[in-house]
């Protein structure tokens, strides 16, 4: 038998080998006959079917070709069109519940009478001995079965009879490799993965076979119909054994396995330990921290770093359930950041002059504002974001009140510098990105998630004052200096009101071409295109924008990169303003709207001879008008939850993230290529420095086969000379350089196509 051989080749060999006879001097038996007492082959049969011609003693069912003897009679006699016997090889007569000795005719019963007769004019394939083949004793036998060492028993028998269909299918050598075949081997070819076989039926009960009962009930101790499914949860509950594996294959993917859950949320009993297996007790245990972190939120700065730390040991160990993987445990989540709150307040930015705070706030303050931001992003329900919101409130308002003291002073004393991205000119290939709305933390995060053939760099300017978008947008766009002040705190370009309309053609004239949404433009220019919709979630969504950045972050990510995929050399991602987040409000201060022009949330123009309580600060586009904001991290608005426009770190230092690509820069193509015998003229389009060479291999230079090419600019043409005659007629490559980097290559034959 070839190396590669089924227990199903073996099974078919043997059974034409019964059949075999001399054709000169001997006559083709009428068939072979398969006496098969205890029913054993039965799950042969279908695959047997499929290359051999089988009939089968049994009830009318044409369609197996199986039917009563006299139909067997009729159907080797050739009388039945629809059972087509083959001409070289006798068919095979399987006798389910049958012996050998039952076709004597001292015995024959008769319905059996009419095959009778076949005994003298076909042969038996059966045992050397001359009894019938047994699945053991075929698989076991050297010379006439398939050579594979079995244990013997009573469980082992009905193992084989039940796996057998499978078995037929495996490799003979593997089998032998395994051998002695045992119960428990040929469980594991029925159920290789008897785990998630259990695990699918414990998610979905249903009816099942002898076989999956009997593996179950021996290697997990459980009888599915018996036991049934809420005995298996609390098996499963209590880990012991093979159990316990079946738990971490559970909680390895449990979103899979909606049903295990409804089961372990149904077998519950309380009190009997194993407390993160219970859907129940986390659920108990999140009601208890929802209302633990409400009483946070009445407690002072100092007892309320204390109770989250205390809260945090307590809690910390359910983020490891299997609960927790399935979103069922938000606010032991959220806890993990709000420890991270209640140890970054410890400290506040630290310097004498605006650029020093700044400075210490990008390198380490933003993780405050980070936590506020990722704790509410784990949080959805109202009741959970009010939880959470609570809680961080009493430890973020005197931190962000205590970061912004000093800051403030120095810009009420001094203003701010403009914002150095509005000096930038167009560059080829520079894509400029604005967002808006991109608070430092954000954009922390945002660079977290960043990863690719380009490096990332996130640095900082500050923003325009006051930190609204009429205001701050058109001073971080390139060509700012060419804009003045306009009415209503809007800039203003040749006495125009700066839309967005009137950006994008002041953008266009300065060479940055505005690109729609998912328009990548020509990547050999440079271009002006925004992204994002920060500052309208926080607005509309306030403490619950938190939840939609994740989605916000993979929209800019998706753009930024988009860009570079096109082909540009550099993007570099602006915003106008950041933001003050304060879940229950930011404190509010009056300021009469008599008194007014124009008041928003933390910015208000006052009317001419009206005063105020509240500092100022000088409008960046005309610093002979001032612009009252309130003191530390109040609004004039009852209720701001999210609002910009004052001074803050937050708002006033925003980033300046420049993503540069590592791949070559592309600005030329090989137009053509000629030969003159072993002349190769190559012609160059494009612009930039380049080089031209003909290689064996395009990758290696040592391949050169023209002393290493020659180097060009812009348009041009070069003559590349094959020294080396004898290559003439073979294959090689012109291969294009910029940067020291391939970034063309072309096939062609040295000498010409005719060579």
């Amino acid at each position: 038998m070839p190396a590669d051989s089924r227990v199903i080749d073996v099974l078919v060999t043997r059974l034409k080998a019964a059949g075999a006879f001399h054709k000169g001097d001997q006559a083709a038996p009428a068939a072979i006959l398969w006496p098969d007492p205890e029913r054993q082959w039965a799950g042969a049969l279908p695959l047997l079917r499929e290359r051999l011609t089988v009939l089968t003693l049994g009830p009318y069912d044409p369609a197996a070709r199986q039917g009563p003897a006299i139909w067997l009679r009729a159907a080797l006699a050739g009388m039945l069109p629809d059972v087509p016997l083959g001409a070289s090889e006798p068919p095979v007569v399987y006798l389910p519940g049958y012996g050998r000795e039952d076709l004597r005719p001292v015995r024959a019963t008769d319905d059996l009478r009419p095959l009778v007769e076949l005994q003298y004019r076909g042969v038996f394939w059966s045992h050397p001995s001359s009894r019938h083949w047994t699945v053991q004793a075929f698989l076991q036998h050297e010379t006439h079965g398939a050579g594979i060492t079995v244990t013997d028993g009573a469980e082992l028998r009905k193992e084989l009879v039940r796996a057998l269909p499978r078995v037929l299918l495996e490799p003979v050598e593997a089998l032998r490799a395994q051998a002695p075949l045992t119960a428990g081997t040929l469980r594991s070819l029925m159920h290789p993965d008897l785990d998630g076989e259990v695990l699918d039926w414990l998610n979905a009960p249903r009816e099942t076979d002898e076989g999956f009962e009997e593996s179950v009930r021996t290697v997990f101790g459980l009888h599915p119909r018996h036991d049934g499914p809420l005995h298996a949860a609390a098996l499963l509950v209590g880990r012991e054994g093979p159990w316990t594996r079946l738990w971490s294959r559970f909680r390895e993917h449990p979103s899979h396995y909606p049903g295990v859950v409804k089961r372990l949320e149904e077998a519950y009993v309380p009190n009997t330990g194993r407390d993160e297996a219970w859907p129940q007790v986390n659920r108990q245990r999140e009601d208890a921290l929802r209302a633990s972190l409400v009483e946070v939120g009445s407690l002072a700065p100092p007892a309320a770093r204390l109770r989250l730390a205390a809260l945090e040991q307590e809690h910390a160990e359910r983020r490891g359930w299997v609960w927790s993987a399935l979103g069922q445990a938000p606010l032991a989540r959220a806890l993990e950041y709000l420890a991270h709150l209640a140890d970054g307040v410890a400290s506040a930015p630290k310097g004498t002059t605006v650029t020093e705070l700044a400075e210490d706030y990008v390198r380490s303050g933003w993780r405050v504002d980070a936590a506020v931001v990722q704790a509410l992003a784990c949080v959805r329900k109202p009741e959970d974001v009010h939880a959470v919101g609570m809680a961080l409130r009493a430890l973020y308002l005197d931190w962000l009140e205590r970061a912004n003291a000093a800051f403030q002073q120095e810009v009420w004393a001094r203003g701010l510098p403009r914002p150095a991205s509005g000096g930038w000119t167009a560059q080829p290939g520079l894509a400029v990105v604005f967002v808006d709305g991109l608070r430092i933390d954000v954009a922390r995060l945002l660079e977290q998630q960043l990863g690719g053939p380009y490096d990332v760099h996130l640095g900082w300017q500050f923003a325009a004052l006051p930190t609204v978008t009429p205001t701050a947008k058109p001073a971080v766009a390139p060509g700012a200096a060419a804009l003045d002040a306009h009415a209503d705190l809007h800039a203003s370009r040749g006495g125009k009101k700066v839309t967005a309309e009137v950006l994008r053609a002041h953008l266009h004239g300065l060479g940055f071409i505005p690109l729609a949404r998912h328009e990548a433009g020509d990547p050999a220019g440079a271009a002006w295109t925004e992204i994002g919709n920060l500052d309208r979630l926080g607005h509309d969504e306030g403490a619950f924008m938190s939840a939609r950045l994740v989605d916000e972050l993979q929209t800019i990510r998706d753009r930024v990169e988009g860009l570079l995929d096109a082909g540009y050399r550099e993007v570099r991602v602006v915003t106008d303003h950041g933001w003050l987040l304060l879940p229950g409000g930011l404190p509010k201060v009056e300021l009469p709207a008599a008194l007014t022009t124009l008041k928003k949330g933390r910015a208000a123009l006052l009317k001419t001879g009206s005063a105020s309580d509240q500092p100022s600060v000088a409008w960046t586009w005309d610093p002979d008008v001032s612009v009252a904001v309130p003191r530390g991290v109040a609004a004039f608005e009852a209720g701001a939850v999210y609002e910009h426009g004052g001074v803050s770190l937050q708002e006033c230092v925003v980033p300046v993230l420049t993503l540069t690509s590592r791949s070559p820069s592309v600005t030329a193509r090989v137009a053509s290529v000629k030969w003159t015998r072993l002349r190769c003229r190559v012609e160059v389009e494009g612009t930039g420095d380049w080089v031209v060479d003909l290689r064996r291999k395009a990758g290696d230079p040592s391949s050169s086969v023209a002393g290493g090419g020659k180097a060009g600019a812009g348009d041009g043409k070069v003559n590349l000379l094959v020294e080396d005659d004898e290559i003439q007629g073979e294959a090689a490559f012109v291969v294009l350089m910029q940067q020291g980097q391939v970034v063309a290559q072309q096939v062609t034959v040295i000498g010409g196509d005719g060579a």
